[in-house]
């Protein structure tokens, strides 16, 4: 007897005991037991289970498209938000200007008002007194053309000074002594 491989051995026990005895194959197949589904059950089984799959991976891809539109949306409404708040700080701040810069205005615009007052003042002041000349120069005229008028009289050619007595001074008058 030649020696048979482990393989062989394993095939023939195999073989034995799919082979059921001669007794058991008279009896009628039995029909399959739902615990053991058929082949083209488990295809449309795992067909569903992957429709399904499909459909659900579908939706998930749907939801997160979703929300990247939504973060996208948030991001770029925080984005304007941040643009709109910089703008308001710089309204502000020309607002601030704008006001200290009419303040300044209104301040010039009160000198004016009170100088022109001051202009007006003086110009009336000057009136009045203009008025006042005229009439005391009215009254000058008038007082002078009553008065009697001098002619001026002719001088000399030339004006000689009158004769002077000689000074003579003694040494007395000097004050010396010999």
């Amino acid at each position: 007897m030649a020696r048979k491989s482990l393989s062989d051995l394993l095939k023939q026990e195999v073989q034995a005991q799919s082979q059921p005895e001669v007794e058991a194959e008279v009896s009628a197949p039995s029909p399959p037991t739902p615990e053991e589904p058929t082949s083209s059950a488990d295809l449309a089984r795992l067909q569903a289970q992957l429709d399904s799959l499909k459909t659900a991976l579908a939706e998930e891809k749907n939801q997160g498209q979703k929300l990247k539109q939504q973060l996208q949306q948030w991001n770029d409404r925080q984005q304007q938000e941040k643009t709109t708040q910089e703008r308001v700080k710089e309204l502000e701040q020309s607002l601030k200007q704008e006001q200290a810069r009419v303040k300044k205005l209104r301040d010039k615009v009160q000198l004016v008002e009170k100088l022109q007052t001051e202009l007006t003042e003086e110009k009336n002041l000057v009136g009045k007194l203009y008025g006042k000349i005229q009439d005391l120069e009215g009254d000058l005229t008038t007082t002078s053309s009553r008065a009697i008028t001098t002619l001026p009289r002719a001088m000399p050619p030339r004006y000689v000074a009158p004769q002077q007595p000689p000074t003579r001074l003694s040494d007395e008058d000097i004050g010396w002594f010999d």
